[in-house]
């Protein structure tokens, strides 16, 4: 089986979205994006901005939410805000690049039987498979079932299926937790940091 391949789709937005976007990545954290054009980025990008009591909003994106309230008196977010703003996006796999919808698929390797490529896209419950004759063509058909299953949640007006919510629950051995709480602490991180860390490692090897 060959190494699982990133993919990343533009989403193709307006020039004012993709200055906000940018804003919100900028390091260090920006103190001059406006608020109303978060809220305008998330709308382009399909999510939703509910008022709430007061000045508070519930942002949706892809099933991942965002309670604030706007800020007041200026109309600048909050650094704390922006900083929020850009881990919503994150956690839905939009980056500063406006890329979205990150995939990966796996090929599952030369099928003699029907002498072809077969691949399959992973990280969404949707069983969505694709092959082809050479490797080039079964790139090309990658592409053709994403663009195909992105199509059909416009149609039907939702959003693509989100890979994982991010909460992950794991039952390990005592001796192994006491391990791992130990060298959470001696990295001066929280057992989360340090266990994200090392799982993004390990994943993306």
């Amino acid at each position: 089986m060959a190494d699982a391949c990133t993919f990343c789709y533009h989403v193709h937005m307006q020039k004012r979205h993709q200055k906000t976007l940018r804003a919100l990545f900028r390091q260090p954290t920006s103190g001059t994006v406006v608020f109303a054009d978060i809220e305008a980025l998330i709308l382009a990008l399909g999510g939703e901005v509910l008022e709430r009591e007061g000045s508070r909003v519930k942002i949706t994106l892809n099933g991942e939410q965002w309670r604030c309230h706007r800020p007041h008196p200026g109309k600048e977010a909050k650094k704390y805000q922006v900083e929020e703003a850009r881990e919503l996006l994150e956690r839905v796999g939009v980056n500063h690049e406006y890329h979205v919808v990150q995939r990966l698929y796996c090929p599952n390797g030369f099928d003699e039987r029907d002498s072809i490529f077969v691949g399959r896209v992973l990280g969404v419950r949707p069983i969505i498979s694709f092959h082809g004759e050479t490797v080039a063509e079964l790139r090309a058909q990658f592409t053709a079932a994403v663009d195909d299953y992105l199509e059909d949640c416009a149609a039907q007006g939702i959003p693509p299926e989100k890979p994982a919510s991010g909460n992950l629950m794991l039952r390990v051995p005592p001796e192994v937790h006491g391990a791992v709480l130990v060298a959470a602490q001696a990295s001066g991180k929280s057992i989360n940091q340090w266990a994200a860390e090392v799982l993004k490692n390990a994943a993306n090897r």
